[in-house]
């Protein structure tokens, strides 16, 4: 891997854990809530990152649901699932 790939790689590697990522060279001031965090790649460079509009957005959604869906239905979803 050169250098100029450790942006990319950082990037890719939230999105496999399910997180959309916009990546900083400069800390930026925390949005939403969420706090920026450092990654250094392995040629000592620290870039920032902060999850995107779009994945804040998914996130809220999911959270909405999560709240809205009545205990008991949710018990019917994971019997099913189970």
């Amino acid at each position: 891997m050169i250098h100029r790939d450790c942006e990319d790689y950082l990037r890719r590697g939230l999105e496999v854990l399910g997180a959309k990522a916009d990546i900083f060279l400069e800390e930026p001031d925390p949005v939403d809530g969420y706090q920026p965090e450092d990654n250094t790649c392995p040629h000592g460079v620290t870039y920032w990152a902060l999850p995107t509009a779009e994945q804040r957005e998914e996130w809220r959604l999911l959270e909405t649901v999560r709240i809205s869906i009545p205990e008991h239905v949710k018990a019917q979803i994971r019997k099913k699932k189970g």
